[in-house]
């Protein structure tokens, strides 16, 4: 698979010392991806496809306007809205909601870029099949994520930033069956009866990340509560009550770093009850381990 990203971006302002007074920005992004296998409907659900597949794409992964509202302070503290297609991570490195969707996200800084702050509502837009690009070419997805962040920077030590954080996510895909363009099905997931379903689920996290000294801190975690309309495989609706966190330390000796992570979960011991307890995430990209690693996503 390869990527040609093209970055257009048309800046008004003195962005030396402050923030530009507006931003439009346009990123396309050529994709071109051949894959070969060996067995048929591997890679399309027609076994008359072969076992071979050659696809291309355009995607839009950045298409937004930024628009500078103020200034409140003489450090150039300010608030921004920016309106369009944009990418947007939820905390520091990826673990719940890692996208470019569509919204309109209002952000700024207070106290000389000690406080920093986001609130955001986006709607998902529907992925390319074998890309994984957007594709603005289909209808927007019914999924929704609200979304409110607060950094401290230098707290509770210099050089160590902690962050709060609230998603709200609403989706209300339960009135078709989605299938890719390979054929397959993605959306219900094909697993326990495969019927259309909606949940709402509110994330509560605290996240920091920095250093202490010399030891390098970064700690996750993260409270998930919410509804199912139907469990894929209790067949009836699910309180939702989950739990995640994750810590990573590194220590530097010279040339020579050491780093040490750990990850847990909640699971759920009964998934046919009307109570769900595994931990599920909206849309992450994580970046941990010393790599981007997406072992734990589960929907489609």
């Amino acid at each position: 698979t390869q990527n040609i990203v093209l970055n257009f971006a048309l800046i008004q302002g003195n962005t030396t010392f402050r923030p530009p007074d507006y931003e439009i920005r346009f990123v396309p992004v050529l994709n071109f991806n051949v894959n070969n296998a060996e067995e048929v409907r591997a890679l399309r659900i027609d076994p008359r496809s072969g076992t071979r597949r050659r696809d291309q794409h355009i995607g839009v992964q950045e298409l937004f306007v930024d628009k500078h509202l103020r200034d409140v302070s003489e450090r150039y503290d300010f608030d921004s809205v920016r309106v369009g297609i944009q990418p947007f991570q939820s905390d520091f490195r990826g673990f719940l909601f890692n996208d470019v969707p569509l919204g309109v996200r209002v952000f700024g800084t207070r106290n000389n870029n000690q406080w920093q702050y986001n609130i955001g509502a986006f709607r998902r837009i529907e992925k390319d099949t074998n890309s994984g690009l957007n594709d603005i070419g289909q209808r927007l997805r019914d999924d929704d994520v609200f979304a409110f962040n607060l950094y401290r920077q230098d707290f509770p030590v210099l050089g160590f930033t902690l962050q709060g954080t609230v998603v709200h996510n609403i989706n209300r895909e339960d009135d078709s069956n989605q299938f890719d363009r390979n054929g397959f099905l993605v959306r219900p997931a094909a697993i326990g009866d495969m019927r259309q379903h909606r949940y709402r689920v509110t994330y509560l996290g605290v996240n920091g990340d920095g250093h202490f000294g010399r030891a390098n801190i970064s700690a996750f975690t993260y409270a998930a509560f919410g509804s199912d309309t139907r469990g894929t495989l209790a067949q009836q609706p699910q309180d939702i009550r989950a739990a995640f966190a994750a810590v990573e330390a590194s220590y530097d000796f010279s040339w020579l770093r050491t780093r040490a992570t750990v990850l847990a979960a909640s699971g759920d011991k009964d998934p046919f009850d009307d109570k769900a307890t595994g931990f599920d995430a909206i849309f992450e990209n994580p970046q941990i381990a010393g790599a981007d690693t997406s072992y734990w996503i589960r929907q489609a």
